[in-house]
């Protein structure tokens, strides 16, 4: 459906453009770059509200809308080599939210009747 579509095209978009930010920021920082701009701030901040709802998302009752968002929090976390920056400190509460409504979810679908394979890996990885 339209909204089903709407809802994958946000969580991927929104999802790269997390894993984008935190790449960028981890570089940044290790050139030693210590001053943060107000841009960069207002960035966090939508970055932390983005992983947020992406993790919110996950419980959704449509396994449509939850597996792009499990598919879009593993596409902002994701890291191409073996040794993946730190997680930012700013993340942490974002996350503390993503990993709540992670469990939540696990628990409301983890009975044979709700089990969902790709959602299930998706939160694995």
């Amino acid at each position: 459906s339209f909204v089903v579509g709407e809802v994958h095209g946000a969580a991927f978009l929104g999802s790269s453009c997390v894993r984008a930010f935190r790449l960028a920021i981890a570089e940044e920082e290790s050139n030693n770059d210590e001053e943060e701009h107000s841009n960069i701030s207002d960035c966090w901040e939508h970055c932390c509200g983005l992983v947020s709802l992406l993790g919110k998302g996950v419980g959704h009752s449509d396994i449509a809308i939850g597996n792009a968002c499990s598919k879009g929090i593993v596409i902002a976390f994701s890291y191409d080599g073996q040794d993946a920056p730190i997680l930012n400190q700013k993340l942490f509460d974002a996350m503390a939210i993503a990993f709540d409504a992670m469990a939540i979810a696990l628990k409301k679908f983890s009975s044979i009747d709700h089990v969902d394979p790709t959602r299930a890996s998706s939160l694995i990885q």
